[in-house]
């Protein structure tokens, strides 16, 4: 975290750098749908740029947007509409680069600058600017975009403007990370309710579309000699049918999470039913983006989870789990903690009390290349214990 002392911006004195992120970490707990985050996110960005930006500089913040170029959705200190939307092209200026490259850059004299292709002389030249500063902004499994500090007027630029710029992207990358994590419970909850409600669909109207197909079945059969409103009926039982396949078509597409969130849905759901069948308080916690897992790593993780669950209400005698997500370009790491005491329970990862269950998951585990722990976390009988499964990439 960046302690620094508060910037001015116009003659308004402002607060901490530090206290403006931990203000907006708290915030990201109160996040209840996709909108709310957006608009968090986009105050969190203009907040931070705020804090980079000295009087007269001009600071922008370029997101990723298509598979070959930024767009500049954040700018602070513009004198003109010429940045506002613009359209970097990847390699491109400086901040192209340093999107390509994943490396801070510095151009002490822009105009002059050869390290770097000039299609936004034009733009540039409007607002005034010839030094600048630019560093990546990473989240989730790559980057999110860069951070670049433009300045006005003549002189050099200080190591202290540097690290201020690249401090900010990495916090910003960080925090945008926790909101990535935190709009993916907010889509697992979603799809929670939308599978609940797909439930009832099947359930309700889907019986009571066949009930009324049978009903006009047994009908048709006594009114056989009644030619004209045998048809009539049979009509009808054809519009049935044919409700019933669209009720079926509608219910599997309600009923399926898109690949990025599936395994987070799934966790969602399997933590909601342990907790309401065990009584046992259980929370699941989104440490980072999760990206899209195979079907068969998706499979493996979450049997290895839910045979810990199984565990937990067996042989524990805990109030509260914690089921924790963490993702990186390496691999995902679920862990599944519990407050209960560990007697009864293997102590140790292989323990010869290891029950069958356990060693069937470890081995599936195993043989995509990830490990399987289970234990307590240090010697003390008295520890937390942790149930850990790790799939590589």
């Amino acid at each position: 975290m960046i302690e620094t002392e508060p910037f001015e911006l116009g003659n308004r004195p402002l607060v901490t750098f530090a206290d403006v992120l931990r203000a907006a970490r708290a915030a990201e707990l109160s996040v209840t749908s996709p909108v709310s985050i957006d608009r968090r996110r986009d105050a969190l960005i203009e907040s931070i740029l705020c804090f980079v930006q000295s009087r007269g500089d001009v600071v922008w913040f370029a997101g990723a947007c298509e598979a070959d170029h930024l767009r500049l959705r954040h700018v602070v200190g513009n004198a003109t509409d010429g940045l506002n939307n613009l359209q970097v092209v990847h390699g491109t200026g400086i901040t192209g680069r340093v999107f390509s490259t994943d490396a801070t850059a510095v151009a002490l004299d822009y105009f002059e600058d050869r390290s770097i292709t000039h299609e936004y002389d034009v733009t540039v030249a409007a607002e005034q600017i010839n030094r600048m500063i630019a560093a990546p902004v990473r989240a989730g499994h790559g980057l999110h975009g860069v951070i670049t500090l433009a300045m006005r007027g003549d002189g050099t630029v200080g190591d202290r403007a540097i690290d201020r710029v690249t401090a900010a992207a990495v916090e910003l990358g960080s925090v945008l990370d926790v909101m990535l994590s935190n709009e993916q419970l907010v889509v697992a909850s979603v799809n929670q309710e939308r599978r609940r409600v797909a439930a009832e669909l099947h359930d309700g109207v889907g019986a009571l579309l066949f009930a009324l197909g049978a009903k006009l079945q047994g009908l048709g059969a006594r009114l056989a000699d009644n030619p004209e409103l045998f048809r009539e009926i049979q009509g009808i039982q054809q519009d049935a049918a044919a409700a019933g396949l669209a009720l079926r078509e509608a219910v599997e597409k309600f009923d399926s999470p898109p690949g990025a969130a599936a395994l987070t849905t799934t966790l969602a759901e399997d933590c909601t039913s342990f907790e309401g069948r065990s009584g046992i308080g259980t929370q699941l916690m989104v440490l980072s983006h999760v990206e899209a897992l195979d079907s068969v790593r998706q499979h493996v993780v979450v049997g290895a989870i839910r045979e810990a669950l199984r565990n937990v209400e067996k042989h524990s005698a805990a109030t509260l789990v914690v089921v924790t997500v963490t993702d990186n370009p390496r691999g995902l790491s679920v862990t599944v903690n519990d407050n209960g005491a560990v007697k009864d329970r293997s102590s140790k990862g292989r323990a010869t009390r290891e029950g069958r269950g356990l060693c069937i998951h470890r081995s599936r585990v195993e043989q995509l290349g990830g490990t399987l722990r289970a234990g307590t976390t240090d010697d003390d009988e008295d520890s937390t214990y942790s149930f850990r499964v790790w799939i590589p990439r």
